[in-house]
């Protein structure tokens, strides 16, 4: 892509993502009360009419950052995904007046918006991988955890993610391992189990649970299962 193509686009993706946000851009609804229960058991069932396109606009922008990913445009990447995972729908109900919100989650779940969370989620992971320095990776990358659809996402995946192979990636995860033993709770945890299971196995995870039992003492659950796997009784024993 030409550098002239990629700036007409990012100013028109810009401009659709202002006017969603500022809800010049909309979709419309209608509700009635469902009774599949029985009378006491109602529940409000929602139409949705897209009638401006924002799908439409969403998908485009998914796409377009795809391109830029694959075309190592890193930086434009990043920016338009951060537009389309940060987008706020605005959804009016054409009978009673009322409006509410949608976010992008939402709006797969409706079915208005047709993409992969899955795929969206591991494109910006690379792209920021690639486009930050060394030290600043382990905090930006795990920033993103706390999007609830980042939660079946294992680091290792964005390693065969993208074009270009990424480099430095045993030292990525050591210090990966390193700011995730400071960390509170999930994601965490989770991140910090799978990480040093694919770097250091079980014995590994074993010398990390001991070193940060305080903050995730079911580190050494998850090392005792590991052994249970494979059979290390004797491991299991002298943990125990």
């Amino acid at each position: 892509m030409s550098d002239e193509t990629v700036e007409e686009k990012l100013q028109e993706l810009y401009d659709a993502f202002e006017k969603i946000n500022e809800a010049e851009l909309y979709i419309s609804a209608e509700s009635h009360e469902e009774y599949s229960y029985g009378p006491w058991h109602d529940d409000w069932i929602w139409g949705y009419d897209d009638k401006v396109g924002i799908g439409g606009i969403i998908e485009d922008a998914v796409r377009f950052a795809r391109d830029c990913m694959n075309d190592c445009r890193y930086e434009e990447a990043v920016t338009i995904i951060n537009r389309v995972m940060e987008v706020s729908v605005t959804v009016i109900d054409e009978n009673m007046g009322d409006s509410f919100e949608l976010s992008l989650e939402q709006m797969v779940e409706e079915n208005l918006v047709y993409i992969s969370l899955k795929e969206l989620a591991l494109n910006v992971l690379y792209s920021e991988y690639r486009l930050q320095p060394m030290d600043k990776r382990p905090e930006i990358l795990y920033e993103y955890f706390q999007y609830p659809y980042f939660k079946d996402i294992h680091i290792e995946d964005i390693f065969s993610v993208g074009r270009e192979e990424l480099t430095d990636t045993d030292a990525f995860l050591q210090s990966w391992i390193d700011y995730l033993m400071l960390q509170n709770g999930e994601p965490s945890t989770r991140l910090l189990k799978e990480a040093a299971l694919y770097l250091y196995g079980s014995d590994g995870l074993v010398e990390i649970a001991r070193k940060c039992y305080t903050k995730h003492p079911s580190t050494y659950l998850d090392a005792l299962l590991e052994y249970e796997k494979e059979h290390g009784f004797e491991k299991m024993i002298k943990i125990g």
